[in-house]
């Protein structure tokens, strides 16, 4: 696509600038007539089933589905869904932070475009290049990527330094519905009407649905350290806005994770409908462009329709195509140390578990996972004394019993105490004072994060994983990764907090092989598709005790470290993320949900509930009990051909994901404190297709009383048909069922079925 007078990036030092209107700016393009017409012929040009056509002053991109609709007179554009049947956002602009100040297209009146065939990994269509320029104002170009086919659009978001000085880029915006520039989004004007898809930042942050309110939601659970809380209905990486009353929706979400961060943020305004601000940075990010340079927003997905679950999966699919999201591993099945043990773990309990494992025949597994508590303080990555055959005798005792061995590090934090950290300050990032960036464990002690653009930094943390993989290694679970991304001081300031994030975990990547199963933990949700084999989708299931009074604040000196925390709202609050965060599993990477615990405290019923849900998750399938001390009751959970068979990589979809909306984002911790979301508002119908005649449903109790739960069999994919029912759990035949089927379960308590289509 044809973007004009482009350099890249200066890698210089940024200059934050008090106004954009001081510097002089210089034209990039050259209208003879002070108009684009496009070239266009008699007809209008189509590409691959996209039409662009100019009427009067209405520039259109149609690919007979979704359109976008551009204002040449003022650079407003509008988004069109034939399936939602009306516009679904109005007079829209392109935004950019500049040196502390925000410029908007709507400031410069008059626009011009221009456009080319695109032909890439997503399909057949258009781009067109929507310009805004006027003197003593930097040049926005809002590129718009219309496929054939396709029920969206991509938009990506550039800004051309066309001053003689270098400016600072903190953010660009490629999609701001403002309402004192005349922008509008098609919902019902009233309070309450209004859903929101919310994501958090990193695995372990709250994923759900909320209820719009009026209120700021606070989702107070971000564990980053960083800052990055989610208020006024904000989310990361993706969104969806759904409109209960009219069943219409609109979803966007970051298709790529070059440069910057991405943060959607929706602002209650029920008289106007609200505003929406698509961010690609806004958080911290500095970036310096040199005179004549460029600048470029993420693609952004953006879709609408009355099914805004299929839109989610669409946009999840796209992302994990466009960043070569890894097809190399089946689910890892196995078995995790840390939620019996914790960091009590030895080099003789691990292979009793082992032993253990290798009993339970009737299933696949293949891993045993070493967790934190194997090494000295983080950073001194060497085995202490629990572990005296050293981590290679013991990764040679896991593969002599015939498992493949994982260990965990937390590879971008270190102890400030280290010999490493006390010699090489530099390799760590700083705030703007010249103070290093820290985050706090669960013990209360303060780490160092590493500066990941340093160069002996980098080759420090290959040198890490060159001896994790002579050690003999298969796996390898890497933690805390949000500390790489921190946006603060760097050795290269041209890097990001997303940019460095990634180079650290390419220097991983390149140091285990392509042969190596790495699972991600406590990142950035998007950045890592095409690095990670799995990833964390929630947070921990269940803490040891110690942790559980320094995260929680709660008495728990009577329980033991081998217990742990566990109790049914942290559960629950796993089992959100699940349901949540569907549109990952099988797309980006395997969903790691967490462990499978079956072990009291919970009930028979609870632990069938989580070890549903997490096996509905298609992903990373982990047990952490203490296998040889599990009665024979609770071992036959762990055992179960027929349900462990389910897990195959792609995750489940749950078919009411907005029909249980929480009535806020929960402002406190998980669990222990009171505040958690209310426990009866997730999805009760889980579904995962295994073939065109064969689907998997769970069905879920998550409230306190006795509840009748119903599946819609028009759901499932086949219209009028009739389904044989079986229960995997009981093993019990439920008969013949058409249109739909109900169950009575009790508190807490689960249904799987196997539904098989009638000939």
């Amino acid at each position: 696509m044809k973007k004009g007078n482009v350099v890249g990036v200066a890698a210089v030092a940024v200059l934050l600038l008090a106004a954009v209107g001081m510097f002089a700016f210089k034209p990039v393009f050259d209208y003879p007539d002070g108009d684009d017409k496009g070239d266009l012929d008699d007809t209008g040009n189509a590409y691959g089933g996209v039409t662009v056509s100019e009427a009067g002053s209405v520039l259109s991109v149609d690919n007979g589905r979704v359109a976008l609709n551009v204002d040449l007179a003022s650079g407003g554009i509008d988004f069109y869904s034939r399936a939602a049947g009306r516009k679904m956002l109005e007079n829209f602009y392109p935004t950019a932070e500049i040196g502390g100040k925000t410029i908007s297209g709507a400031d410069y009146g008059k626009v011009f475009w221009t456009h080319a065939a695109v032909s890439d990994s997503i399909g057949k269509g258009c781009g067109v290049s929507v310009i805004y320029e006027k003197a003593g104002m930097p040049t926005l170009i809002q590129h718009i990527l219309s496929y054939e086919g396709r029920d969206y659009v991509v938009l990506e978001l550039e800004i051309v330094n066309t001053a003689f000085s270098d400016i600072a880029v903190s953010s660009l915006n490629p999609i701001t519905v403002d309402p004192s520039f005349g922008g509008y989004m098609e919902f019902t004007a009233s309070e309450g009407a209004l859903l929101a898809f919310v994501n958090g930042y990193q695995s372990w942050d709250y994923a759900g649905v909320v209820r719009v309110t009026g209120t700021a939601l606070d989702q107070g659970y971000s564990s980053n350290d960083n800052g990055f809380q989610l208020s006024d209905c904000s989310s990361w990486w993706a969104q969806t806005l759904f409109d209960e009353p009219t069943g219409l929706s609109v979803t966007a979400g970051a298709l790529t994770f070059e440069v910057w961060k991405t943060r959607f943020s929706y602002k209650s305004s029920f008289d106007m409908a609200g505003s929406w601000t698509v961010s690609c940075g806004g958080n911290g990010e500095k970036l310096a462009v040199a005179s004549g340079g460029s600048l470029a927003s993420e693609k952004i997905f953006l879709a609408s329709s009355r099914a805004p679950t299929d839109d989610l999966s669409a946009y999840g699919e796209l992302a994990g195509r466009v960043n070569n999201a890894r097809e190399v591993f089946e689910p890892p099945m196995g078995w995790c140390s840390w939620y019996y043990y914790f960091d009590k773990i030895s080099e003789a309990e691990v292979v009793a578990n082992a032993e253990e494992l290798k009993t339970l025949s009737n299933v696949p597994y293949e891993y045993i996972q070493i967790d934190d508590g194997w090494q000295g303080l983080w950073g001194d990555w060497m085995p202490n004394e629990k572990f005296p055959s050293g981590m290679d005798g013991t990764a040679k005792k896991i593969h002599d019993l015939g498992f493949k061995a994982g260990l965990w590090l937390a590879p971008f934090l270190m102890n400030p105490t280290l010999p490493t950290a006390i010699g090489h300050p530099d390799w760590f990032i700083r705030d703007e004072a010249g103070n290093h960036l820290t985050y706090t464990a669960d013990d209360g002690s303060a780490h160092l994060c590493f500066d990941l653009s340093h160069p002996d930094a980098q080759e420090w943390i290959r040198g890490v994983f060159d001896n994790v993989k002579a050690w003999g290694y298969d796996y390898i679970k890497i933690d805390f990764l949000f500390a790489g991304a921190y946006e603060g001081v760097r050795h290269n300031s041209s890097y990001t907090g997303t940019m460095a994030l990634m180079e650290g975990l390419r220097i991983i990547r390149d140091a285990m092989g392509d042969e190596t199963y790495i699972d991600g933990c406590g990142s950035p949700m998007l950045p890592g598709i095409g690095i990670y084999d799995g990833n964390r989708i929630g947070g921990d299931i269940c803490f040891g005790a110690a942790d559980a009074i320094y995260r929680l604040g709660v008495d728990l000196s009577s329980v033991t470290d081998e217990q742990g925390l566990m109790n049914w709202p942290q559960l629950v609050w796993e089992c959100r993320n699940v349901a949540a965060r569907y549109f990952a599993g099988g797309a980006w990477y395997h969903n790691d949900p967490d462990v499978i615990i079956v072990r009291p405290p919970y009930t028979t019923d609870e632990a069938k509930t989580l070890t549903t849900a997490c096996i509905m998750s298609g992903g990373v399938t982990m047990l952490s009990d203490k296998l040889y001390a599990l009665t024979n009751d609770r071992t036959a959970m762990v055992n179960d051909a027929e349900i462990y068979a389910l897990v195959k990589g792609k995750s489940v979809v749950p078919l009411d994901l907005f029909d249980h909306a929480d009535p806020c984002v929960p402002s406190g911790t998980i669990a222990g404190t009171g505040h958690h979301p209310t426990i009866d508002q997730l999805p009760q119908v889980w579904h995962m297709k295994i073939d065109d005649n064969t689907s998997a449903v769970a069905l879920f109790n998550w409230g306190t009383q006795p509840a009748i739960v119903s599946l819609d069999l028009t759901q499932i994919g086949h219209s009028g048909a009739s389904y044989t029912i079986y229960d995997m759990w009981t093993k019990d035949d439920l008969g013949s069922y058409s249109g739909s089927y109900s169950v009575p379960l009790l508190p807490h308590a689960v249904q799987l079925v196997k539904l098989t289509r009638e000939a």
